[in-house]
């Protein structure tokens, strides 16, 4: 007998059943195999389904252990379940496969590299995932998609790596921020097409001993190397030496020497100056103020008797950094 009423199950290979007829007082039969710990298993004695632990032991993969002794002619019967294998099936209606702290779906491609899942939609393929190498998700047959690679995750069209032809977002739909923590190449892959920093801030100007003043906006953009600055600067109180403002945002390169300029109002220029000029030196995150005269084109500082406590200077340079 089969065992079921109806139709059997199909397919049977995944239980295997074997029948012993036992002796007198017989405990341990010997069956054909299972997975140790009896997970996989269900044992009848004369159609009485047997429990785990409390009527039997299956400890060691092969024999089945009675906790107490069957009698003459007792009919055991052992019922392994090996693992369940789908080949060229096709399902209808969902699916889902569920399960708590362990793999909840193995998909294999044996031996060579392609489709392992195939998307369709109304029965036509409109993406895969699958191994090129490494994992790869691609789009329909004309589409993008990515490899990822060992440390890179690299772009994808008609089922090829590709370069220089996938974008990324577009015109109108545009992706939100963008998180580097090294650089991006633009227009080339060469060192010199890297830019490495963006920034925009403010900062906050200094003054020579003595001397006060106010910064009503103090701002910056750094591009690369390049760092361009500006600020409005009232004077409050002036004091011996020359006036220069400080505390650019950031230092200017060893062999950088760079000019800035700026608008000034309430400034008494000396004899013989026409204009005022800005330097900052090497290695130098200060913003110089000097007269220009305008016979030998020497350079003189701008002090107290320049200056008075409503001077107003609008500042602006560029920073060459390292």
């Amino acid at each position: 007998m089969s065992g079921y009423i109806g139709s059997q199950p199909v397919p049977q290979a995944t239980q295997t059943r074997q029948t012993f007829t036992a002796t007198s007082g017989q405990t341990s039969f010997a069956t054909i195999g299972y997975v140790a710990g009896g997970q996989f298993i269900q044992v009848y004695l004369n159609g009485v389904l047997l429990k785990l632990t409390d009527d039997y032991t299956a400890a060691n993969g092969s024999d089945i252990v009675l906790t107490s002794g069957a009698a003459t002619g007792d009919i055991l019967e052992f019922i392994t379940f090996a693992d369940f294998t789908v080949n060229n099936q096709n399902f209808t209606g969902g699916l889902t496969v569920d399960n708590d702290g362990s793999t909840v779906l193995t998909v294999d491609r044996a031996t060579s590299d392609g489709a392992i899942i195939d998307v369709q939609k109304s029965g036509s393929s409109v993406g895969n995932i699958g191994v090129n190498g490494r994992l790869t998700i691609d789009g329909a047959s004309d589409g993008v998609g990515l490899y990822f690679g060992g440390s890179a995750l690299l772009p994808r069209e008609g089922g090829s790596i590709t370069d220089g032809t996938v974008g990324l977002g577009g015109s109108t739909q545009r992706f939100t921020d963008l998180y580097l923590s090294g650089g991006v190449y633009l227009g080339g892959t060469g060192s010199s097409n890297k830019l490495d920093d963006y920034e925009e801030g403010t900062w906050t100007p200094s003054y020579p001993s003595g001397w006060t003043a106010e910064a009503q906006y103090a701002n910056y953009t750094k591009v690369g190397r390049f760092c361009y600055y500006n600020a409005k600067i009232l004077v409050n109180n002036t004091s011996s030496g020359n006036f220069s403002v400080g505390g650019l945002p950031f230092t200017n390169g060893v062999y950088a020497k760079t000019h800035g300029g700026q608008m000034f109002e309430q400034v008494t220029l000396s004899t013989n100056r026409t204009q005022v000029v800005a330097f900052t030196s090497g290695n130098s995150n200060t913003h110089e103020l000097y007269q220009l005269h305008s016979a030998n084109g020497s350079w003189y500082g701008l002090s107290s008797s320049n200056i008075n406590s409503n001077s107003e200077f609008y500042i602006q340079g560029v920073i060459v950094t390292a």
